[in-house]
Protein backbone atom coordinates (compact mmCIF):
# COMPACT_ATOMS: atom_id res chain seq x y z
CA UNK A 1 0.00 0.00 0.00
CA UNK A 2 1.43 3.58 -0.72
CA UNK A 3 2.15 6.40 1.73
CA UNK A 4 3.22 9.55 2.72
CA UNK A 5 6.97 9.40 1.85
CA UNK A 6 7.50 12.96 3.16
CA UNK A 7 5.89 11.54 6.78
CA UNK A 8 7.87 8.50 6.79
CA UNK A 9 11.67 9.23 4.86
CA UNK A 10 13.51 6.79 6.21
CA UNK A 11 13.33 3.31 5.82
CA UNK A 12 14.42 0.85 8.64
CA UNK A 13 14.44 -2.85 7.22
CA UNK A 14 11.28 -2.99 5.30
CA UNK A 15 9.02 -0.16 7.58
CA UNK A 16 9.07 3.31 6.68
CA UNK A 17 9.46 5.29 9.78
CA UNK A 18 9.21 8.78 10.66
CA UNK A 19 11.65 11.31 11.77
CA UNK A 20 11.92 11.98 15.65
CA UNK A 21 8.65 14.07 16.92
CA UNK A 22 6.42 14.36 19.79
CA UNK A 23 3.91 11.40 20.23
CA UNK A 24 1.23 10.70 22.82
CA UNK A 25 -0.09 7.53 24.64
CA UNK A 26 -2.11 7.30 27.77
CA UNK A 27 0.78 7.12 29.61
CA UNK A 28 1.62 10.60 28.45
CA UNK A 29 3.75 12.52 25.70
CA UNK A 30 7.34 11.70 24.37
CA UNK A 31 9.20 11.54 21.82
CA UNK A 32 9.62 8.57 19.55
CA UNK A 33 9.03 7.41 15.77
CA UNK A 34 6.01 5.83 13.76
CA UNK A 35 5.90 3.73 10.84
CA UNK A 36 3.75 2.86 8.26
CA UNK A 37 2.15 -0.55 7.46
CA UNK A 38 2.41 -0.91 4.07
CA UNK A 39 0.92 -4.88 4.44
CA UNK A 40 -2.47 -3.23 6.29
CA UNK A 41 -2.56 0.44 5.76
CA UNK A 42 -2.22 1.92 8.63
CA UNK A 43 0.26 3.88 10.79
CA UNK A 44 1.66 2.84 14.33
CA UNK A 45 4.10 3.65 16.84
CA UNK A 46 7.46 2.52 16.35
CA UNK A 47 10.02 3.64 19.07
CA UNK A 48 9.28 5.67 22.62
CA UNK A 49 12.66 7.17 22.52
CA UNK A 50 12.62 9.14 25.62
CA UNK A 51 10.49 8.95 29.17
CA UNK A 52 7.25 10.55 29.41
CA UNK A 53 6.61 14.26 30.22
CA UNK A 54 3.99 16.81 29.72
CA UNK A 55 3.23 18.04 25.72
CA UNK A 56 5.05 21.04 26.67
CA UNK A 57 8.16 19.54 27.55
CA UNK A 58 8.18 17.29 24.24
CA UNK A 59 7.90 20.16 22.20
CA UNK A 60 10.58 22.02 24.10
CA UNK A 61 12.93 18.83 24.06
CA UNK A 62 12.13 18.73 20.03
CA UNK A 63 13.02 21.73 19.48
CA UNK A 64 16.61 21.82 21.66
CA UNK A 65 17.36 18.53 20.66
CA UNK A 66 18.62 17.78 23.34
CA UNK A 67 16.84 14.62 25.56
CA UNK A 68 18.47 11.70 27.43
CA UNK A 69 17.06 8.58 24.91
CA UNK A 70 15.95 5.51 26.41
CA UNK A 71 18.08 2.35 26.60
CA UNK A 72 15.42 -0.16 25.16
CA UNK A 73 15.52 -2.69 22.39
CA UNK A 74 13.57 -0.89 20.30
CA UNK A 75 15.97 2.21 20.27
CA UNK A 76 18.68 -0.01 19.49
CA UNK A 77 20.69 0.18 16.42
CA UNK A 78 21.00 -3.67 15.39
CA UNK A 79 17.72 -4.17 16.53
CA UNK A 80 16.42 -1.48 13.85
CA UNK A 81 18.83 -3.47 11.54
CA UNK A 82 17.23 -6.96 11.63
CA UNK A 83 19.80 -8.50 14.21
CA UNK A 84 17.50 -9.72 17.53
CA UNK A 85 19.09 -10.20 20.38
CA UNK A 86 18.46 -13.39 22.27
CA UNK A 87 15.26 -13.16 24.13
CA UNK A 88 17.05 -14.44 27.24
CA UNK A 89 19.41 -11.91 27.55
CA UNK A 90 16.95 -8.97 26.79
CA UNK A 91 14.97 -7.76 30.06
CA UNK A 92 13.20 -4.53 28.98
CA UNK A 93 14.41 -0.74 29.26
CA UNK A 94 16.62 0.21 31.40
CA UNK A 95 15.12 3.70 32.26
CA UNK A 96 13.46 5.27 35.52
CA UNK A 97 9.81 5.55 34.42
CA UNK A 98 9.66 1.53 32.92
Amino acid sequence: MDYDKSKFPLMIGNDPVSELKVMRSAAGYYLGRSYFDTEFGFEAPYSRETGYMSEAEAVDELKRGSFEVRQCIENDAAYANGNLPDPAEYRGCDYGDD
